[in-house]
């Protein structure tokens, strides 16, 4: 327990160790029990509650780290979650200018597994997701050849659903928007 005349607040650690710089434990299992709690209490800015960064280049580098050991049950690596009307609960963003980058990129190693799947639940208005009006949105803009939704692979692309399998619209001022496009 800390002492309340003792405080890091502003304060760095650094070091050069092969482990940890700062190892924080939490061993009470019951709903909520949280190893590190951070919070920005600032009601307007752009805050950050926890930051990660990693200066290296080495493929597999992560800036922050999220991992539910458990084999069993619906647990998540990582959460994300916003209040706001407006909010994400993620947001990916690759910033580089050239070269093959992703946002958000997701991989599943099961039989039966999902990359990447998206689930809205609001009982009215336009939402995305399952069980909604749209399984999957893609916009681009500004772009030539800027592709919103694209599929690869033996089967590239699936729809089906009860009024509409598939629904494609273009606009582009050259006269080069393709709404779907279909090739063997």
């Amino acid at each position: 327990m800390a002492r309340s005349d003792h405080s890091h607040y502003g304060g760095s650690f650094s070091g050069s160790t092969a482990l940890q710089g700062l190892a924080i434990s939490q061993s009470n299992g019951g709903a909520g029990s949280t190893g590190l709690f951070a919070i920005a209490q600032s009601a307007s800015g752009e805050t950050n509650g926890v930051v990660g960064v990693t200066n290296s280049s080495s493929s597999g580098a992560r800036g922050v780290l999220g991992h539910a050991t458990s084999t069993g049950g619906d647990s998540w690596g990582v959460q994300g979650r916003t209040d706001s009307s407006s909010g994400r609960g993620v947001h990916g963003l690759a910033t580089a200018g050239s070269g093959s980058t992703t946002g958000v990129w997701g991989s599943a190693n099961s039989t039966a597994g999902i990359g990447v799947r998206g689930v809205a639940t609001a009982a009215s208005g336009l939402t995305y997701g399952e069980g909604s009006t749209t399984g999957v949105d893609g916009h681009t803009s500004g772009a030539a050849n800027a592709t919103g939704v694209r599929g690869a692979g033996e089967t590239g692309m699936v729809a089906q659903g009860e009024s509409m399998g598939l629904d494609g619209a273009a606009s582009d001022a050259t006269g080069q928007a393709i709404g779907v496009n279909g090739f063997e």
